[in-house]
């Protein structure tokens, strides 16, 4: 049995030699064996803690200090992140330290000192809160109204304040959207690089133009300006609404109350167009054909055989 200790010994104390560092500790004496058959080692720490460690805690880097340095951090006027000590405020039932500490901004709180240590709270999360103002612009935001905040307790939610943008539209944001320059504007800004970025970009200077249609198969595709806006008018003076179901939004087309194809001087006058959802739409051509020669009357007829009034027609 002795010879067995001896060679065991033998093996630890070539792995723990004296001078070693193994994180913040030193080993400072020979490896011994305590009455419970457990290899120590006496080793000094960073701070100067001078303690008996075991040789299997060190190697696996289960003890890496004496586990006193920290404590000797939390002194008065020490600083973590914006936070400045003032004193112990006190312990809880785990005897986890809570302190008294003051933030850069001002703000007083009491913070555990696992939270410290770990930079977990770096400051009081409040201190750009504090620039914002009535009167300022931030992009085009100007901050009309900022509500009244208690600064000494934690904050629960969102702090939003009432903003104004340069286009006039009003809106309440958070302010942490404001500060961190994520929303500029209410979205005027990237219409106008859309517009500028698109304004030379119409007809032959497009990138989709095609060189080789003829004006005769833009006609039959509907790709030219003046049925863009024949078809934005007519969406608009509805109101976006189908006429016959009156279903808002969704897939609406524009139907010609006579037809694209036959009716060539009736092609781009709005009072020929009607809103329809696509669904009404492909009804009303199923009983009535798609070959561009339809009339006012079959759509009027149309009204009549699914029980709606013809007034609709403007």
């Amino acid at each position: 049995m002795a010879s067995k200790v001896k060679r065991n010994l033998f093996y630890i104390e070539k792995e723990v030699k004296i001078g070693e560092k193994f994180n913040e500790w030193t080993v400072v004496g020979e490896v011994f064996k305590k009455k419970n058959r457990i290899y120590y080692v006496k080793c000094k720490c960073s701070c100067g803690t001078v303690s008996d460690v075991m040789t299997n805690t060190l190697k696996n880097s289960m003890s890496k200090s004496c586990g006193r340095c920290n404590s000797k951090k939390f002194v008065p006027g020490a600083m973590f992140g914006k936070w400045k000590i003032i004193k112990l405020h006190s312990r809880d039932s785990k005897r986890n330290a809570h302190y008294l500490c003051k933030c850069s901004c001002g703000t007083i709180r009491v913070v555990r000192s696992y939270i410290l240590r770990k930079k977990i709270s770096k400051s009081c999360g409040m201190c750009n809160y504090r620039k914002i103002k009535k009167g300022q612009i931030y992009g085009r935001w100007l901050v009309v109204d900022y509500p009244e905040i208690d600064y000494s307790k934690k904050m629960e939610g969102k702090v939003k304040c009432m903003c104004i943008c340069g286009s006039g539209k009003k809106r309440t944001l958070s302010c942490k959207k404001i500060l961190s320059k994520r929303c500029l504007s209410c979205g005027c800004i990237n219409k106008e690089l859309i517009h500028k970025l698109t304004a030379n970009q119409k007809g032959e200077n497009s990138p989709a133009w095609k060189p080789s249609l003829t004006k005769e198969d833009r006609i039959k595709r509907r790709t030219l300006p003046e049925n863009r806006e024949f078809v934005e008018k007519c969406l608009k003076r509805d109101g976006y609404t189908c006429r016959i179901c009156k279903e808002i939004g969704g897939r609406l087309e524009v139907h010609h109350l006579y037809g694209y194809a036959k009716y060539k001087n009736k092609r781009f006058d709005t009072t020929n167009g009607i809103v329809l959802c696509k669904n009404c739409h492909i009804d009303f051509h199923k009983k009535y054909g798609k070959d561009g020669q339809n009339t006012k009357q079959q759509f009027e007829e149309y009204l009549l055989t699914i029980g709606k009034n013809t007034s609709i027609i403007r």
